[in-house]
């Protein structure tokens, strides 16, 4: 054999080794879903119903701007929802594939994005990370929540094109650039905690480009026109959305909540929910301190290609805390946009392919380690009126007020929209707190005798069971849930 050969050979084998290793984890990603989805961890919970109730309503004909009675979230996913569920009607499960679908495109579009700044393998070894790492990241990109999985590959979208128009003017890239922020935009306007440093970085690096900015502008106007519409016909009052509940944070509180506690929780170093740190206080600060030694290291030699993902990381907190939605921090929901490029960031350092090996199968472990430590808490299932949590199978209860014609029932949020979703509306229920549609609201309340629900051992049933008794409800248990129905139903 020559040396050309053997050459040939060796290359051939690497590549043998890288593929076997990225295949291994996709499906190690993959698996990881459908466990999520098989246990406990994948309850639907009401934020996630209401969902796939606007993608049922959507195959009626009925559209909505945004996520119903909301102005911080747009309604495409719940459109895409629709199209699933036209072909393969409507399910929890269907629901749920809408957002690990988006979520495995905005894995496809880091790894293009990370072959124009970390270049391959390490491209490769970031879009693969991102399926498996962290065990937060893992379980959220399974939660239908609205906007998330499409504002985060509008916000990688730019970026992509960014880099692309950063090497030569092309006007269908403008195009499709301002198509993908402004669909961004309707989408969330978290979107911009990517998209903005992107442009910026573009305008700074080659501001030539911006000759193509009338091109962008109508490519926004196009992916953005709902949320135009809808803003101009209102006072424009969904662009700066916030949060009622965070109006009391300040900025410096969210700045530094950010790196105490939500950063922490996404890396996996703390529990969310609880909060607790999972390997102990001294040794979680030490690698949340590593961590951020690291990027400050690559911050201050900036190699070559990295500039645009050091950009990004090292204005996101400043974007980040200017929002008071990010008030809340027992969930590090936010950071599902600094992740892709954090990743590349890391994977820079993975390009051999035992190194590699290693650390994506220890980001596999501690995955399943945390999403065990995450169910074994419970602190993710929904709680009734903060007392107690709701039970994640909703099948006896529906099954029971069916055979009752119980098909009008008031709940608590977290009951109601779950119900009415997983009974495909054979059962209306509507919330006895905040509201997120009227009409189904209009139609429970003008019953005469609508059931009501609780949860077993929430103390609002306790104080309501002698009225509801004494008007002639009848009390039943079933499946961790109490139900009043009338006689006469309702």
């Amino acid at each position: 054999m020559t040396r050309t050969e053997r050459l040939r050979d060796a290359v051939r084998r690497r590549a043998s080794v890288w593929t076997l290793l990225l295949v291994a984890a996709t499906l190690a990603g993959a698996a990881l879903r459908v466990w999520i989805l098989a246990s406990r961890l994948g309850t639907l919970d009401s934020d996630e119903a209401i969902v796939g109730l606007m993608a049922r309503h959507a195959l009626d004909g009925e559209f909505s701007v945004f996520y119903w009675l909301s102005l911080y979230g747009g309604s495409q996913e719940a459109l895409a929802a629709a199209a699933v569920f036209a072909v393969f009607g409507s399910s929890v499960v269907a629901l749920k594939v809408v957002p690990i679908v988006l979520f495995g495109a905005a894995a496809v579009m880091t790894w293009l994005i990370g072959r124009r700044t970390v270049g391959e393998p390490a491209a490769r070894i970031g879009a693969v990370l991102l399926l498996v790492w962290p065990p937060f990241s893992v379980w959220w990109t399974t939660k239908e929540r609205g906007f998330y999985a499409m504002g985060l590959l509008c916000g990688l979208t730019v970026l992509w094109l960014a880099l692309r128009l950063r090497e030569r003017d092309s006007r269908l890239d403008a195009a499709v650039l301002g198509f993908a922020l402004g669909f961004g935009v309707w989408a969330t306007q978290q979107s911009l905690l990517l998209a903005l440093p992107a442009l910026l970085w573009l305008a700074l690096r080659r501001p030539a480009t911006y000759r193509l900015a009338p091109v962008a502008v109508a490519g926004f106007v196009v992916g953005a026109l709902p949320w135009l519409a809808w803003n101009a016909r209102h006072g424009w009052s969904a662009v700066f959305p916030s949060a009622v509940a965070g109006q009391n944070s300040s900025y410096g509180q969210r700045f530094v909540d950010l790196f105490t506690t939500v950063l922490p929780t996404w890396l996996g170093l703390r529990l969310p929910y609880s909060l607790d740190w999972v390997f102990g206080r001294a040794v979680g600060i030490a690698l949340l301190a590593l961590a951020l030694a690291g990027l400050g290291i690559a911050l201050v030699q900036r190699p070559r290609g990295l500039e645009p993902l050091l950009f990004t990381g090292a204005l996101f907190p400043f974007f980040y805390a200017a929002s008071s939605y990010t008030y809340y921090v027992t969930e590090p929901r936010y950071l599902v946009f600094l992740a892709p490029p954090a990743t590349l960031l890391l994977a820079r350092l993975l390009t051999r392919p035992a190194a590699a090996a290693l650390a994506l199968t220890a980001a596999i472990a501690f995955s399943v380690y945390g999403l065990l430590r995450i169910d074994d808490q419970g602190r993710f299932l929904p709680r009734a009126a903060r007392d107690v949590r709701v039970p994640p199978d909703m099948g006896p209860l529906i099954g029971f007020l069916e055979r009752r014609g119980a098909n009008r029932v008031l709940a608590d949020y977290w009951i109601a929209y779950r119900l009415s979703f997983e009974s495909r509306e054979r059962i209306v229920a509507t919330s006895t707190r905040f509201v997120r549609y009227v009409p189904h609201d209009r139609l429970v309340r003008r019953s005469a005798y609508p059931s009501r629900v609780f949860v077993e051992g929430q103390v609002k049933e306790r104080r309501a069971r002698a009225d509801l008794l004494r008007r002639g409800y009848r009390r039943y248990v079933v499946g961790g849930f109490v139900a009043y129905v009338h006689p006469r139903n309702g």
